[in-house]
């Protein structure tokens, strides 16, 4: 309705004026034979167009509407026939009509322009919102292509580097980019823009490492986690901290001499909140249920975080 209304505001003003003039002439040449069957004044047909050309065609319209009703208007009072009549009470009529008329257009068009603003409005954010959203998107595709970036040239000097140490600490920072990649990824395919729940992305980084790691061993992750609502400037601290306590797991608790990998090794992990986050990891073997590493890492959670460097992930992990 309203893109219609929008139509017909934006039409030619000559149109609109030859609309309205012929819809006030025919409402005229209508209420002709209707005088001398039942007498009256002629005001409600011709306030009904004008109100209706006011909402199709503007206010400019309207007044026209007004002025021309009421010219015609005349030819129904005495002597009739004519635009001159003899009675003072029907020139107040007349005028009355005109100024009743006129506060009504005044009022309905202002409203028809104050709906067709908001519309206008709504469909100028509308187009707003499509592109920032595109732009989104191909930040994120960016971003996404920055990280594969630099994983991979981390991935070559880490294959040319023949020093174990250097060597060891850039398969860690490779690591660390493959998390950060891999929690960017979940947050942007969230809805909530704003905020992550805590045990859907524990839940999902507990699947991601699992998966990274069953073709080399079949190693189950439990995952037990509150639901909390966390800013998503905590989301890369908390993955980095959950990723190293369980990467250590893996590494320490089942070394790759350990006998029976037929049979699936247990890793369990869990977020709990009281006054504090508290981060629990601690795998057990299989056969003979007992746990054999535990890690413990009480971490206070801040948007305004840095990103944990080693030696605070293992100190969380003492």
């Amino acid at each position: 309705m309203l893109a219609f209304l929008e139509a017909t505001n934006t039409l030619p003003r000559w149109v609109r004026i030859a609309i309205t003039g012929f819809a006030i002439a025919a409402a005229y040449f209508f209420q002709i034979p209707i005088e001398t069957e039942v007498p009256g004044e002629p005001f409600l047909l011709f306030f009904a167009i004008t109100v209706g050309c006011t909402v199709l065609f503007g206010r400019p319209i309207g007044f026209f509407a007004i002025g021309l009703s009421s010219l015609l208007s005349l030819h129904f009072f005495d002597p009739g026939g004519s635009i001159y009549i003899y009675h003072a009470a029907d020139l107040i009529k007349v005028e009355l009509y005109a100024v009743f008329s006129a506060g009504a257009v005044l009022i309905i068009a202002g409203l028809s322009n104050a709906a067709l603003a908001t519309s206008r409005t709504n469909l100028s954010l509308a187009a707003l919102e499509k592109q920032k959203s595109v732009l989104l998107s191909e930040l994120v595709h960016r971003v996404a292509n920055n990280f594969a970036t630099v994983a991979a040239l981390l991935r070559q000097k880490s294959i040319l580097v023949a020093d174990p140490q250097a060597k060891s600490a850039l398969e860690d920072a490779i690591e660390q980019v493959s998390v950060m990649t891999r929690i960017h990824g979940r947050l942007c395919a969230g809805n909530n823009a704003g905020s992550f729940d805590t045990r859907a992305f524990m839940q999902e980084l507990c699947d991601d490492i699992r998966l990274s790691v069953i073709s080399v061993r079949p190693i189950s992750i439990e995952c037990a986690a509150v639901s909390h609502c966390l800013p998503m400037a905590d989301a890369v601290p908390l993955g980095l901290i959950v990723n190293e306590l369980l990467i250590n797991a893996i590494k320490y608790a089942f070394p790759n001499d350990h006998p029976g990998i037929s049979e699936p090794d247990s890793i369990n992990a869990a977020l709990n909140y009281a006054c504090r986050w508290k981060i629990m990891v601690w795998a057990s073997r299989t056969r003979c249920k007992e746990p054999v590493l535990d890690l413990s890492s009480c971490v206070r959670l801040l948007s305004s975080s840095a990103l944990p460097s080693k030696s605070s992930l293992a100190r969380a992990e003492r």
